[in-house]
């Protein structure tokens, strides 16, 4: 899916009322839509909430949302920002729908009834943000303004999740209309499409983690109204990529990988990597690690098949013979260390391995070194750096990389011709002329040891269970961002590790199959 200006968005509003769907029945889209997202996220366990309702359409997804979180049971208020006369449109059928259903409706339509709000307030309440949308031009004023200041004051001790954007946050540039009056989410949830302006790396400051929700709208005229070359994955579109679960399946059926690395003291990564294989759905998977860190491999999870492979000098995995018929994924690099037989293996690996194969962490860090005798092998393959790790293949330093990402994400992908993900907040992807994917979900948690491995080893699992090749890398990194997410509400941003995204992983491909 293309990101979205706010006048295109308005233009499908537009076109698929005229279509034969309602204002009305769109907006009851977005409220089921916004309903599923929370119950996702709250993994069916009911939540207070209380939900900041505005003056127009935003305000009435707001009204919406709290009727469909009451109806399943959830603690939840919605507060408004202007007085229930004033509110209008379709906006007031889903506070009327509300109201009937049992909603608690507060009204705050002056500064001062915001100075009192706090005791109203739940501990720990998830509050939303259905201020303001997409259609506002300027910085946010009147009623609107002390309700904002309310939500950032109390973003360090509650959850702050924000209705299609962010309120005071420019759709179409990412930045606040007025940076001391703007809603800063932990998650977006985003209708119909994402806005433009959240392609912006700067924008993930405002808008947190983002959920890309469709509402139904035409594929055509969604291809028709999208802008720029970046692309991201919604929800929807995620699920369409998954390979579907067939009756006759067996464990032949679905896909084998082959995960190479691991070393003494660092054998963790590549047992992250093969966990999160067998997460992500796929039949088999084999470790190749060296002698000595086999058995701690083989005992730690007992799914897996181990490989024990020869050490060099550096008690590291050196060249050896691998029969790669078997493996319909293969990924090389976690935990593996970087030194003259890694490289060796490394290129043996490259010149011989004909199945989709993944390059990742050591095997980056080695190919650095070898790279200008190799670099004709790359093409096809994937590869997944951290900016430091596409520095080094670039000549340039981190901080060089970080400060143009997209730009140096092509142009590696074009000295390559290899499929390319730049990792971080905003990962960036390359693959090919036309085919450029920006991710917006995952959250600052995951800035921890060991996510990367699991990335590499969701996308090597999504390979070898047969997820066409030029989707395998958005939909790995999109199902890593929102395990991510996920693993967040769990366990804190503080406290998780790159395990807890692991265990995160069936919830998410649940969601997405249903099954």
């Amino acid at each position: 899916m293309k990101f979205y200006s706010a006048q295109s968005m308005r233009s499908l509003d537009e076109e698929a009322i005229s279509a034969g769907s309602s204002a009305r029945r769109l907006m009851g889209r977005a409220c089921r839509a916004l309903a599923e997202e929370f119950l996702f996220f709250s993994e069916g366990r009911p939540q207070a909430v209380v939900i900041l309702c505005g003056p127009g359409n935003n305000g009435g997804d707001g009204f919406g949302l709290a009727w469909q979180l009451h109806r399943r049971g959830w603690p939840v208020e919605a507060w408004s920002v202007i007085p229930e006369e004033k509110v209008k449109g379709d906006a007031a059928f889903y506070l009327s729908e509300a109201r009937s259903a049992g909603v608690n409706v507060r009204f705050f339509a002056d500064e001062e009834d915001w100075q009192e709000a706090e005791v109203f307030l739940p501990t720990g309440a998830w509050l939303v943000d259905a201020l303001l949308g997409t259609g506002v031009k300027e910085a946010p004023r009147g009623s609107v303004r002390p309700a904002i200041r309310f939500l950032q004051a109390r973003q360090p001790k509650h959850r702050i999740w924000a209705v299609d954007i962010p309120s005071g946050l420019h759709p179409d540039t990412g930045e606040p209309f007025d940076c001391s009056c703007c809603v800063k989410a932990d998650h977006t949830l985003t209708l119909g499409g994402a806005k433009i302006g959240f392609e912006k790396d700067r924008s993930a400051s405002w808008t947190g983690s983002v959920s890309v929700l469709e509402l139904g709208f035409d594929s055509g005229m969604l291809d028709k109204k999208g802008e720029g070359e970046w692309q991201v994955l919604s929800r929807e579109q995620a699920a369409d990529w998954l390979p579907p679960m067939m009756e006759s399946d067996h464990k032949g059926t679905r896909g084998h990988a082959l995960l190479i690395g691991g070393s003494p003291g660092m054998s963790g990564a590549i047992l992250l990597a093969a966990r999160a294989a067998l997460r992500s759905g796929c039949g088999l998977v084999t470790v190749l690690t060296p002698f000595t860190c086999a058995q701690l491999v083989d005992g730690a999870q007992a799914e897996l098949m181990v490989i024990p492979g020869q050490q060099g000098q550096f008690h590291t995995l050196c060249g050896q013979d691998i029969s790669y018929s078997s493996y319909s994924g293969v990924c090389i690099g976690p935990g593996m260390r970087t030194n003259r037989d890694t490289a060796e293996l490394l290129t043996r690996v490259l010149s011989e391995c004909q199945s989709p194969l993944v390059l990742d962490a050591d095997a980056l860090n080695a190919l650095s070194r070898i790279e200008r005798e190799l670099g004709y092998l790359l093409s096809g393959k994937w590869m997944t750096p951290h900016p430091g790790e596409l520095g080094q293949l670039l000549r340039m330093s981190a901080e060089d990389i970080q400060r143009d990402r997209r730009s140096h994400v092509k142009e590696y992908h074009q000295q390559t011709g290899a499929k390319i993900v730049l990792k971080g907040s905003r990962s960036r992807i390359a693959q090919a002329e036309g085919d450029k994917w920006v991710n917006l979900n995952g959250n600052p948690g995951m800035a921890t040891g060991g996510t990367g491995d699991v990335l590499s080893g969701i996308l090597t699992g999504f390979l070898a269970r047969g997820v066409e090749h030029s989707r395998a890398l958005p939909l790995a990194v999109y199902v890593h961002g929102r395990a991510g997410d996920l693993a967040a509400l769990r366990k804190g941003q503080s406290g998780m590790c790159a395990d807890d995204v692991v265990e995160a992983i069936p919830a998410v491909l649940k969601q997405l199959q249903g099954r």
